[in-house]
């Protein structure tokens, strides 16, 4: 085809210019009635005998692969499709998680770290504000990629179902709820145990107040007062699994510091691994980290802590899901 006869006049000069031995290009050829067939061709070039070494000919071998092309082309529009549809999907996801307008009017200061494993995450934050109540959620579904999205947005569906639709703004009473719904929601046909469920914190803030109460499903969280930093831990079933003689998710209740900063995260934040010695980076480094940091604002930690997770992670493959969110209350 005359839309090609340059790139293969391009390929037979360059490989007598660089006197190559042997080369593999491909082409289509067309056939009298128009027809085209892809032709897969190695071509070496023959020399005269002798020191002059001056080229006599071409050997040429070819042969159809005109069904290796088409395939080629359906695997590279079935994988761009697959692309274009994750990549949508990552724009429902994050426009279902709150944005950072809601976040600028319900605290004082905040700061979101966000950063999938792959395009989209099984990590999902969730925050809405009840009548005098703030409720936060930071969730990690079991996997990441796909099957996680798919958790995360029927999480975060449930959420708003039971805390806006059915006025439920008690973390205990939440998780309670959400453990039913999901449940029924993943029940499996032969009526065999489901094994996937979600890690996850929930905390509802007094807006008048520094009435603070929590509930943790496998999960915990760290809260700096002005003198200490305070690990939370709640119960240790997971949204979703089978726990025998387990009753029910407890709802805790502490009073804030007026200046106290509550961080939730996903075990993603301090289980990477990296460094030289390629260990975890853990919760005492994490920490840390925070406590070198206290005083800047949370904008500010946000942007250390992903570069310090970064610098930490170096060549290594992201580990999982990646999610903290710091929030300092208005009052």
């Amino acid at each position: 085809p005359e839309s090609h006869q340059a790139e293969v006049a391009q390929y037979f000069n360059q490989q007598m210019e660089g006197q190559e031995k042997v080369s593999y290009f491909e082409f289509p050829i067309l056939d009298k009635e128009g027809n085209m067939t892809w032709i897969g061709q190695y071509m070496t070039l023959l020399h005269e005998i002798g020191y002059n070494k001056r080229i006599t000919g071409w050997l040429a071998t070819g042969r159809d692969i005109t069904d290796k092309r088409i395939k080629e082309q359906l695997i590279t529009n079935q994988s761009q499709n697959i692309r274009d549809s994750i990549n949508y999907a990552k724009r429902i996801q994050k426009n279902l998680m709150n944005s950072g307008t809601r976040f600028d009017d319900y605290f004082h200061e905040h700061a979101i770290v966000f950063k999938p494993k792959d395009v989209v995450s099984g990590d999902f934050y969730w925050c809405i504000r009840i009548g005098e109540q703030t409720i936060i959620a930071v969730g990690d579904c079991t996997g990441h990629g796909v099957p996680g999205a798919f958790m995360s947005i029927v999480a975060i569906n449930l959420l708003n179902s039971i805390v806006i639709t059915s006025q439920i703004t008690n973390p205990g009473l939440i998780m309670n709820e959400l453990d039913i719904r999901l449940k029924a929601i993943l029940a499996n046909a032969d009526d065999t145990t489901f094994r996937d469920g979600i890690e996850l914190t929930i905390c509802t803030l007094e807006n008048n107040s520094n009435l603070f109460q929590y509930s943790c499903a496998g999960s915990k969280f760290i809260v700096h007062n002005t003198t200490s930093f305070d690990i939370f831990r709640g119960d240790l079933k997971h949204i979703g699994d089978e726990q025998e003689y387990f009753s029910s998710y407890v709802t805790n209740t502490v009073q804030l510091d007026p200046n106290s900063t509550i961080y939730l995260f996903t075990d993603g934040c301090h289980d990477q691994f990296g460094g030289v010695h390629n260990k975890k980076f853990t919760m005492r480094r994490l920490i840390e980290m925070i406590a070198e940091n206290i005083n800047l604002p949370l904008k500010n930690q946000g942007t250390i802590f992903t570069q310090e997770f970064n610098a930490w992670k170096g060549s290594q493959d992201q580990t999982d899901d990646v999610t903290l969110v710091a929030i300092r209350p208005k009052n």
